[in-house]
């Protein structure tokens, strides 16, 4: 995961993983998801995959294998909860990493709609509600949606450039104050 110290958003999140996986000694992904995150010929690294994987399936991704005592085991199990609770805050830090590159500070926004709801619903009605960040991600076929998109992010920033040459050109020619 962490062999090739390609910097940006995926750099990053390879970091969160390693600093999280580093006090799992016991912690495996079952068979299925191993194959699914780490060997698949997806569009993304499998820290990416992980990260997708926990959002859509959290704790059932994951199997302990041990022999210990069970308070061993419910420790264990307490610390994949803590990186499936995680997991939301994982994904807007390497949101706002691709961000930081993208040519607009509303590309992502204004190509991925439901990446924006989901920024908005996060950012406003988190504090309204209370509820926790993780209640505005139970919702997997925006996350899966917004995935999927994301695997074009070399085709919206393209049309981002477009726009803001046209906006740009726009402002020369005093179409836009």
């Amino acid at each position: 995961m962490h062999k090739n110290k390609t910097i940006g958003a995926v750099y990053k999140i390879n970091k969160i993983f390693i600093e999280e996986f580093s006090l799992f000694n016991q912690i495996f992904l079952k068979n299925q998801y191993l194959q699914d995150i780490c060997f698949s010929n997806s569009a993304y690294s499998p820290s990416i995959n992980l990260l997708k994987y926990l959002l859509l399936n959290g704790e059932d991704i994951f199997e302990i294998r041990t022999s210990s005592i069970l308070l061993h085991t419910i420790s264990l199990r307490s610390s994949i909860q803590g990186l499936v609770t995680k997991a939301p805050t994982i994904f807007l830090t390497w949101i706002s990493e691709i961000q930081t590159s993208a040519p607009s500070y509303d590309c992502l926004d204004k190509y991925i709609p439901k990446l924006a709801d989901l920024k908005f619903k996060v950012k406003y009605l988190e504090e309204e509600t209370g509820v926790g960040i993780g209640a505005f991600f139970k919702d997997t076929q925006t996350i899966e949606s917004i995935f999927n998109q994301l695997k074009n992010l070399n085709q919206i920033f393209e049309k981002c450039k477009r726009d803001f040459q046209k906006r740009e050109i726009d402002i020369i020619k005093g179409k836009i104050l």
